[in-house]
């Protein structure tokens, strides 16, 4: 098996202090992409049993690709608050 010979000590300690970070940022990347497809979920089932699966079909289409957590979190208040998935959907589509 061949393995390149490396001169310099200082690239193989840059390659170790690296590979840790980018480890890191990996998983918390995942993290949060897992948090923002819980948040869906949740509002998806808030809406279905508020305003019925209709409306929570029309709202998975309208969050599908969405990753801003802060509008999900909007988006949570104006399930709470609507007085009709109309309303609800009418909001998301303006945001």
């Amino acid at each position: 098996m061949d393995v390149p010979m490396i001169d310099d000590v200082t690239e193989v300690l840059g390659m170790l202090e690296q590979e840790p970070r980018t480890w890191a940022d990996r998983m918390r990347d995942e993290g949060r992409a897992e948090a923002r497809r819980s948040m869906v979920a949740i509002l998806l089932r808030q809406a279905r049993v508020r305003f019925g699966d209709s409306y929570a079909e029309r709202l998975a289409g309208l969050l599908e690709g969405t990753t801003n957590t802060d509008r999900l979190i909007v988006i949570g208040e104006w399930v709470a608050v609507c007085e009709s998935g109309e309303e609800l959907l009418a909001r998301v589509h303006q945001s």
